[in-house]
């Protein structure tokens, strides 16, 4: 008995032969799918065109068009690229199973067929295709994710409340990587052991029994599939947390793209050491109190609370803070220096990378230098992160002046 399709999956038999048409339309109506018919490869194009439907069974030996020659043309479609495709011969020579294959063809069953094998055959290929769409689905809303983070580039400073969040969209590709790894890995994972599965399910289905090598493989199975389930949920929730962090980008307001340095410094020192209790020494040395630099005051400001809040909290809020600030011919020079334990060598050449951090897990994004750098760069300057010999980091940023002709528009 063929076990019943519950999905009422619509089939396009092609088979020169009226017996064989016969035969398998009402074997495989019986089994619950809707069945169409051609006979010849150049009919089935044309009801390919004309409806849709979920797998093609096709003869390989037909006049006007053979089923070689009908797979070819169909993968060359839209819609064909995808669709289940299998192909029946009473041939079973290499050549001939490689050339199916070769064609594009899903499966290759010889004749005289076995309507409860074929049954299998359909079923198998019909759910392998599932899982491929869904998967061509999901890649495609990725990809167009990606796409709307690219277009986002140039809005990743926000307004100095929440300019926290910075992403490139190198860097989100770069990200997303890692979970996409984890599921193709768990997807090929399956797939191999979905085709020792099919070979047990004929057997068992033919009265065959199995070895106890081949039940404990069953048994594994079963005990590992809710672990890589588990694994590829986790992975598709943090490609979820990537993409929903930077949907939260709100439009920033226009502001004049100069501002006075020191101003700015002096800002961001009373409202970091403040909001985090500092009671350590701050050094403090402004030698240019009235020069103007080119970059927006938020943007400014927000690099600098980043380079305080990490200095703080590597050193601590009882540690000793240096800031200074001076004019080099051209440009205005910042420099923060901490007492912390430095940062580790290997690590100096990755800290603005996107997402890099040594932080422990949920405790930091690793975007703050990141998007400083980003910051920076788009304002023509220029940052520097340095081990001190003694212990501490040395923070430097380097921005170009403002003429005096502009001077006056600032504060």
């Amino acid at each position: 008995m063929i076990t019943s399709n519950t999905k009422n999956n619509k089939i396009l038999v092609v088979e020169d032969s009226a017996t064989t048409r016969l035969i398998l339309k009402q074997g495989l109506s019986n089994a619950g799918y809707q069945i169409n018919l051609a006979e010849n490869g150049y009919q089935a194009l044309l009801a390919f065109e004309e409806n849709h439907f979920d797998l093609i069974l096709m003869d390989v030996n037909m006049p006007v068009m053979d089923g070689f020659e009908c797979c070819i043309a169909l993968r060359k479609t839209t819609q064909g690229k995808n669709i289940p495709i299998i192909l029946l011969t009473g041939r079973d020579d290499h050549e001939s199973i490689n050339h199916a294959f070769e064609v594009g063809a899903s499966d290759f069953i010889t004749k005289p067929i076995n309507l409860r094998l074929l049954a299998q055959r359909i079923r198998y290929a019909l759910r392998d295709a599932d899982r491929e769409l869904a998967l061509l689905n999901a890649h495609a809303q990725q990809q167009q994710l990606i796409d709307q983070l690219q277009s986002t580039q140039t809005q990743l400073i926000q307004s100095e409340k929440l300019a926290s969040i910075g992403l490139l969209a190198a860097g989100i590709a770069h990200e997303i990587n890692t979970p996409l790894a984890t599921i193709k890995a768990n997807i090929t994972y399956l797939g191999d052991d979905t085709e020792q599965l099919i070979r047990l399910a004929n057997r068992l289905s033919e009265g065959q029994s199995i070895e106890a090598t081949e039940k404990q493989f069953l048994t594994e199975l079963i005990d590992e599939f809710p672990i890589v389930r588990h694994d590829t949920l986790e992975s598709i929730s943090k490609i979820q947390h990537i993409i929903q962090s930077l949907m939260s980008l709100s439009q920033q307001p226009n502001e004049n793209s100069i501002c006075n340095p020191v101003s700015v410094i002096q800002e961001s020192v009373e409202v970091c050491l403040n909001a985090l209790g500092f009671s350590g020494v701050l050094h403090s040395d402004y030698q240019c109190m009235n020069v103007s630099v080119k970059i927006k005051r938020a943007d400014l400001l927000h690099v600098i609370n980043s380079i305080i809040l990490n200095a703080l909290e590597a050193a601590g809020i009882d540690s000793t803070l240096k800031i200074s600030c001076c004019v080099d011919h051209d440009y205005c020079i910042i420099e923060l220096i901490d007492e912390g334990p430095g940062i580790p060598e290997h690590h100096l050449s990755h800290i603005f990378e996107p997402f890099f951090t040594t932080k422990p897990p949920g405790k930091g994004t690793g975007l703050s230098l990141s998007l400083a750098y980003q910051i920076l760069k788009k304002a023509n300057g220029e940052i520097k992160v340095s081990n001190l010999k003694n212990k501490g980091v040395c923070v430097t940023l380097k921005l170009p002046l403002v003429n005096d002709s502009h001077a006056d528009l600032v504060n």
